[in-house]
């Protein structure tokens, strides 16, 4: 006690002129945050433009349907009976697993950024460059595609909903025609958006499209893996590289050749 209070070991002992005072050090941790946020950029936040085309009458009347069969289908499985199409958890347990592996590459021309372009029976017809667009919330049909399938416009019924395009464009679609298209052992009905436009694809097949295949789309793999319709096991629709290396070279030609004309518009 004699060396602490004469000073000798004062740097070993803590009072309250050493200690730092709660205020202090708050406030010394707030100088300190505010220098490294300084430091630091800071970033902005982009908003993600999110849209889809309104559904038509027939549409909004399929989905009244489809709910209303869900609910029988709960209804009767909570009375104790065994209905179709509706998967069980020890269904969703043993349903097959979409998964990609190296595998799947052996067969595709790397490196590559190619698009999923396939081939598809719509209707009474087999249709190449068909691109597989997740990104798209509408499954398009070109006019030029609809009058070589033999299609007729009196088939098309009338939509009020426009597609918009990234540069704000509008598109007025022609109608919206129905047609059966098959592939991977399953026959879907889809709604296909008609519109008269230029495009290197004959058909887009959007989202909806693929989640009702129960589809995994892998532009790397080339490959559209969809589970068959019992979930026990997968099947591919294979993607053409060489027909969607095609398209890009044509869409390319068109952007050029329409800013060529644009350049000489006086």
């Amino acid at each position: 006690m004699l060396a602490i209070h004469s000073g000798r070991l004062g740097q070993y002992v803590k009072n309250d002129e050493t200690r730092p005072r709660p205020d202090t050090a708050r406030a010394e941790k707030g100088k300190q945050i505010q220098a490294s946020g300084s430091e630091e950029q800071t970033l902005r936040v982009v908003p993600t433009i999110v849209g889809r085309l309104d559904l038509t009458d027939d549409q909004e009347e399929n989905q009244r349907r489809i709910k209303k069969a869900e609910g029988r289908a709960k209804r009767w499985k909570g009375m104790g009976h065994s209905v179709n199409n509706v998967m069980s958890e020890k269904d969703h347990i043993n349903a097959a697993p979409i998964v990609f592996t190296r595998q799947d590459l052996t067969t595709v021309r790397r490196p590559h950024d190619d698009p999923l372009v396939i081939r598809l029976q719509i209707g009474s017809a087999l249709v190449g460059r068909v691109l597989v667009d997740g990104g798209s919330s509408v499954d398009i049909l070109f006019l030029t595609t609809f009058v070589n399938m033999g299609l007729d416009r009196s088939a098309l019924r009338p939509t009020c909903q426009p597609l918009f395009a990234f540069d704000s464009t509008r598109v007025c679609p022609l109608g919206v025609i129905t047609l059966d298209v098959r592939a991977a052992e399953r026959c879907i009905g889809v709604d296909f958006v008609v519109v008269d436009c230029q495009s290197s694809f004959n058909v887009i097949m959007g989202r909806g499209w693929i989640h009702a295949m129960h589809g995994v789309a892998s532009t790397l793999h080339q490959v559209l893996r969809c589970q068959s319709e019992d979930g026990t096991y997968t099947i591919d629709i294979k993607g053409d590289q060489a027909s969607a290396r095609k398209c890009f070279s044509a869409a390319l030609k068109g952007v050029d050749s329409g800013a060529s004309a644009a350049a000489e518009d006086p």
